[in-house]
């Protein structure tokens, strides 16, 4: 938690300043640093969500802890004392936000709260990252119901839309938007509950798949809802209808929890200690899954295909100089999400019409895609059915 204070008379509409993370001082003399030890934390948080919560996590630095992450305690601070008293936590004032009004967001002073310790020194660091795991996986599973909405919303709202003479829904280029969409929220929905399985069999692959997993279904959940406000017209900009609304919470999903740029570091971090192992061997178990539910072998095929050149893409930025690899990392975690995607959509072909939405997605993989057009004309009405 940064220490970000302000003179009294400063511009509380402008960033303030980061500085050193939040100061611990244990109650007690010397530090205990024991499970539920109590503790003093001073400072501000300059941007915290959900601000009136009854309980909070904290990361804070011990005096004489060393600087980094490995100096970093992880702290529970509740909002009223064992004794029903108030504790030393005080909101500055609140946000005003973009998107997700109903959450209070808010700065907050912290000024000798009491705090439980939960991980010191050495260990904070590492359960707090667990915990941000999880919390990504709300994210991942709220961007997939954002593109369920929008998709959902745009076909109903073009089904009772009437232009030049016939409901918006059969026109040809409506119907490969809206084909477009539902592909596209069957896939964040696919993966969205494959990396929500990972986390909870505690495959060790989760801890790649879930930065992969995180940045794609965020992207997506703003690009369906700014698709479906094209759906909608002018209607969808207004906030009668829910569009508008639908795009201003998606895109702080792409924020809560790291940013693109945090999860490609994160992405490179654990491939550099993991290596690509848990990757090939997760692709490998849904591509044998895919082949036994009698997938399209073409789609199979491309998606081999482009693997093999994705692996030979992963070799290049394991000996690449440090500034080389992040220049890449964005590049590669969207290509681990598009072949992981694409897997899973075949491995869990059980219908026609998944079968359709299956190889749709594995378009991209082919040298020239061409079933689109076809699909948006003689098979959109079989799979709008799975919406």
């Amino acid at each position: 938690l940064p220490d970000a204070g302000a003179p009294a008379d400063s511009d509380l509409r402008r960033p303030l300043p980061s500085g050193p993370a939040l100061p611990a001082q244990p109650a007690s003399d010397p530090a205990d640093f024991r499970p539920g030890s109590v503790w003093r934390l001073t400072g501000e948080k300059w941007f915290a969500s959900n601000a009136d919560a009854d309980v909070a996590l904290a990361l804070a630095r011990p005096e004489g802890a060393p600087a980094g992450t490995a100096g970093l305690a992880l702290f529970l601070i509740p909002r009223h004392l064992p004794d029903g008293s108030r504790n030393q936590i005080r909101i500055r004032r609140l946000k005003e936000k973009l998107g997700v009004i109903a959450v209070a967001s808010g700065e907050v002073l912290l000024e000798g709260a009491e705090a439980y310790l939960i991980g010191g020194p050495g260990n904070g660091f590492k359960m707090m990252m667990e915990g941000i795991n999880l919390s990504r996986i709300y994210n991942i599973i709220g961007s997939a119901g954002i593109c369920r909405r929008a998709a959902l919303e745009s076909v109903i709202y073009t089904s009772r839309r009437i232009a030049f003479g016939k409901p918006l829904i059969e026109q040809p280029l409506m119907r490969l938007k809206l084909l477009q969409m539902i592909v596209e929220w069957k896939a964040a929905t696919t993966l969205a509950f494959r990396t929500a399985h990972a986390y909870e069999s505690d495959d060790p692959f989760h801890r790649l798949l879930i930065p992969v997993a995180k940045a794609r279904t965020a992207d997506q959940s703003v690009r369906l809802a700014r698709a479906g406000i094209e759906c909608h017209g002018g209607n969808g900009y207004i906030e009668e209808y829910p569009m508008a609304r639908l795009l201003r919470d998606a895109q702080v999903l792409t924020v809560w929890e790291g940013p693109e740029n945090v999860l490609a570091l994160d992405f490179l971090r654990v491939l550099a200690k993991g290596g690509p192992a848990p990757f090939l061997d997760a692709m490998e178990a849904a591509l044998s899954e895919a082949t036994a539910h009698g997938a399209p072998k073409t789609a199979v095929d491309a998606l081999r295909t482009r693997l093999t050149t994705y692996m030979g893409e992963l070799t290049e930025i394991a000996s690449a100089t440090p500034e080389r690899a992040q220049v890449g990392a964005l590049r590669l975690l969207h290509g681990m999400a598009d072949l992981l995607t694409g897997a899973y959509l075949l491995a869990e072909v059980e219908t026609p019409q998944g079968a359709q939405i299956a190889q749709l997605y594995c378009e991209r993989f082919q040298p020239t895609p061409a079933l689109w057009d076809e699909a948006a004309l003689d098979w959109f009405d079989g799979i709008l059915t799975e919406v």
